[in-house]
């Protein structure tokens, strides 16, 4: 089993101070399998996920959904599937971390734009949004277990 990459996208560098490029890059990580294998569990061990998606390599090259979490407190996360899937690679794609917030605090900061008008008075304008670095976290991806039919 080779593991291709553990939580981060290397082709985006993070905290750039772009609204597109900093808000939504999703952790992921990457499990190629050595042959072919049928799987029908999937064992995570996280102590920070929350919202992911599972995908598996098919046989035209593509990857397909084949789990979907949208809210988790355990760190450690049972999948069994509902039917046995053939593949040679699995994706866990993370959408949203435990310290997804905290991270987002540290780094937006909210500003108004005021003008001074003629008497000296300053009117207050309206708010704008300074990123000043990453606002997702890492996902910290201890383990994961794959279990399977051998052919």
């Amino acid at each position: 089993m080779e593991t291709v990459r553990l939580s981060g996208n290397p082709n985006v560098k993070r905290g750039q101070g772009s609204v597109v490029t900093d808000l939504d890059i999703p952790s992921e990580a990457i499990v190629y399998l050595p042959e072919k294998k049928s799987l029908y569990r999937i064992v995570i061990h996280s102590t920070n996920l929350e919202e992911f998606e599972l995908l598996a390599f098919n046989s035209r090259g593509e990857w397909d959904k084949i789990y979907d979490q949208r809210s988790n407190k355990n760190p450690i996360i049972d999948i069994r599937l509902n039917k046995a899937v053939t593949t040679t690679g699995i994706k866990l794609i993370v959408h949203r971390t435990t310290e997804d917030a905290a991270r987002r605090r540290e780094n937006v900061q909210i500003r108004r734009e005021n003008v001074e008008v003629a008497e000296g008075q300053i009117r207050r304008g309206r708010y704008r949004y300074r990123i000043t670095g990453p606002t997702t976290a890492l996902a910290k991806i201890a383990e994961v277990e794959l279990y399977g039919y051998t052919d």
